[in-house]
């Protein structure tokens, strides 16, 4: 508990120094976000972690392997999770490098050390990358193989098989 308590005081320190008006806009948007920011219809992916990861401070990035690797903002933990909340809410259409950014985790959790939630992004992604695959959503080259899969087991109905051939005409990665 300490340990936590710990992780979150730069919050409770910031708010401290704030004027009343902030913090009387803080605890409304506080209260009322959900209503405003997250979808109704049931997803795999915690929309509600993708947010708050999406809009911390990102202090995990310096952490993180892969941001170190690819130093790039979008491939931060935080980078990730806007794109994500992006993709999961129908804010910007799905793209190569999108896709594949929900992909490009090692899970190795360094980013949990620093975060305030203690989320792991590889965790969160799980959801997503589910999201992704039931709207026929993938790597192109693995549509492929699930097709050629499906089509030697005789496994797709018609319909099924539609959706896969048309996915197949989404963005190559």
């Amino acid at each position: 508990m300490l340990e936590k308590i710990k992780k979150q005081f730069w919050m409770i320190d910031a708010l401290l120094k704030t004027d009343f008006t902030t913090k009387k806009q803080l605890v409304t948007n506080f209260l009322t976000a959900k209503k405003k920011y997250i979808p109704k219809e049931k997803r795999d992916a915690n929309i509600d972690s993708l947010l708050k990861c999406a809009l911390c401070p990102n202090m995990c990035r310096f952490d993180c392997p892969v941001s170190m690797a690819e130093k790039s903002e979008s491939s931060s933990p935080a980078g990730k999770m806007k794109i994500a909340y992006f993709l999961e809410t129908g804010k910007i259409q799905p793209s190569e490098s999108a896709i594949d950014l929900m992909y490009k985790d090692v899970n190795c959790d360094a980013c949990k050390q620093w975060c305030p939630f203690g989320f792991s992004i590889g965790e969160l992604l799980i959801g997503v990358r589910n999201d992704l695959v039931k709207a026929f959503l993938l790597l192109k080259e693995l549509n492929k193989v699930f097709m050629d899969i499906d089509n030697a087991l005789g496994g797709l109905s018609e319909r099924e098989r539609d959706k896969r051939a048309e996915s197949d005409n989404s963005p190559d990665i």
